[in-house]
């Protein structure tokens, strides 16, 4: 293989694996992990006793986030918010924890459906959100409130809405 072939064979690599740089943010979101950094820096072991994840893993996705700017890593592995994982903690107007928490479950899941689509000309993304919310509070109430708490900060950050969203542990 010359450097040329090497080059596109690497690029072409990098595109069929991005799939997993969006899960990295809906994961931190899924955990709340930003809500544990907001009083400063924590290492991935404190991180994963608190929320009982694996420290490894844990490990994993935070360096990969922080390698794109979204937390800090230090010389001590100890993570800390930046600007965008900042948009991650919980209760704040700037908030969009449970839009990307929306984005990685429905909008993810929903994108896969696109051989489908290629395949039989119909909207598999359109089909398969209607699907999904249809019978969303049906068949998983915390993917309701997720949605609701996803089209209320966007209400909230437009200034359409004028209170601070709840949590969606809040009952």
């Amino acid at each position: 293989m010359s450097s040329s072939s090497d080059q596109l064979g690497d690029k072409l690599y990098s595109l069929a694996v991005a799939f997993r740089t969006p899960q990295a943010p809906y994961v931190v979101a899924k955990l709340g992990v930003a809500d544990l950094l907001v009083n400063g820096p924590l290492d991935a072991k404190e991180i994963a006793g608190k929320l009982r994840v694996d420290t490894n893993s844990l490990f994993r996705v935070m360096r990969a986030l922080a390698a794109q700017g979204i937390f800090t890593q230090d010389h001590a592995d100890r993570f800390g918010l930046l600007a965008l994982s900042r948009l991650l903690v919980s209760n704040t107007a700037q908030s969009m924890r449970y839009q990307v928490i929306f984005l990685g479950e429905e909008y993810y899941r929903a994108a896969g459906e696109m051989l489908h689509t290629v395949k039989t000309g119909e909207t598999a993304f359109t089909t398969f959100m209607e699907r999904v919310t249809s019978n969303i509070s049906e068949t998983t109430p915390s993917r309701a409130r997720y949605s609701t708490l996803q089209w209320q900060n966007l209400q909230y950050a437009t200034g359409t809405r004028s209170k601070p969203i709840a949590s969606a542990t809040d009952t």
